[in-house]
């Protein structure tokens, strides 16, 4: 492991999963110091003109990780490329702090040149790991299998979804790819489409995401939902527990969530205790998540989603470099179904 590994409230910072440098602590003064990283990105992202503000958050949160030692100038330097910077918390429900350390934007890393995401040679790539790491299963023998879901709700802005859908074919090649898109948009009737097919590798779910929907059932409350449809073409707010419920019988190696702030964690809830009882969906302790942290506890190995809102440019540009890398490798796989397309 390259990266930050965070147990017992501190962490360290590993090169091959031995430290650099002295442990540190996840005190109060850390984790403010997080919580500020965190803030002054979410302002920056609705600022006008947030660039050279975006390059200087970078940069202070580089100096702050790095620390007397130059730990993470060390692992730079020592590290193989491409560099997979893991940031990890050993255990499956994560402290407040621990929170702080993991939404704290790691993707802005930057030091005097720039961007270390934009030193294409040193492949920097950061992602976030909760509980212990287990080794994946078996790859079948089957090319990559994607479950493609778009949900258009009426009286709400449709994106383009099959622009999307198309960028998806055009990087990874009509003869690479099981294409299984499901049209209903309604998580009911996907859970049942997945349930139909031998596993598939992949979901991607197109659509509408908020991070603090009003709830129902308790007024006053908020939590982090998809927009999907009901049977009737109306929208249906999707929170994580109706997802997995329909997930885990055939569950994904990996899920995608194309859609708004499915990766933010619920607006003030950065210095909750874990002592709460009005815990929401998906939440143990009283500690918010963001959707896509809930399905990572719910038992989904790996999830993608977007730490603030993306328009449809973006989402699709992002999905067409996503699977133009997922292809490698599974060219040579035979198919699960004749056609590269399947449309229900």
């Amino acid at each position: 492991m390259n990266g930050i590994s965070v147990a017992n409230a501190g962490f360290d910072i590993l090169r091959a999963a031995t430290a650099l440098g002295p442990r540190r602590y996840l005190d109060a003064e850390a984790t403010a110091a997080l919580a500020g990283f965190s803030r002054r990105y979410v302002e920056l992202v609705e600022a006008s003109q947030p660039a050279a503000g975006l390059l200087a958050l970078g940069r202070e949160l580089y100096r702050w990780i790095d620390g007397d030692s130059g730990q993470l100038t060390t692992l730079l330097q020592t590290a193989v490329p491409p560099l997979r910077f893991e940031i990890a918390v050993a255990q499956r429900y994560p402290t407040p702090q621990e929170w702080a350390l993991l939404h704290a934007p790691w993707e802005l890393l930057a030091d005097d040149k720039g961007y270390l995401a934009g030193d294409v040679p040193l492949g920097f790539a950061p992602y976030r790991r909760i509980g212990t790491a287990e080794l994946p299963g078996k790859l079948d023998q089957h090319r990559l299998g994607l479950v493609f879901m778009a949900a258009s709700p009426r009286e709400v802005h449709e994106l383009d979804y099959e622009g999307e859908e198309t960028a998806i074919l055009e990087a990874v090649g009509s003869t690479k790819l099981d294409l299984l898109v499901e049209e209903s948009g309604n998580p009911e009737e996907l859970g049942e489409r997945l349930r139909e097919y031998e596993a598939m590798q992949v979901l991607h779910l197109s659509c509408h995401g908020h991070n603090a929907w009003p709830t129902r059932e308790q007024p006053g409350a908020v939590k982090p939902v998809l927009l999907l449809e009901d049977t009737e073409g109306n929208a249906l707010p999707t929170d994580a527990d109706v997802l997995m419920g329909e997930l885990r019988r055939q569950p994904p190696r990996l899920v995608f969530l194309s859609a708004c702030l499915t990766a933010a964690p619920m607006p003030g809830t950065a210095n909750a205790t874990p002592d709460k009882t009005d815990a929401p969906s998906g939440v143990r302790g009283g500690v918010a998540q963001s959707l896509a942290t809930s399905l990572i506890i719910g038992g989904i190995p790996a999830v993608i989603g977007w730490d603030g809102s993306v328009a449809d440019r973006a989402a699709i540009s992002f999905a067409a470099v996503l699977y133009d890398g997922g292809k490698q490798g599974r060219s040579r796989r035979r198919s699960r179904a004749s056609p590269s397309r399947i449309t229900q």
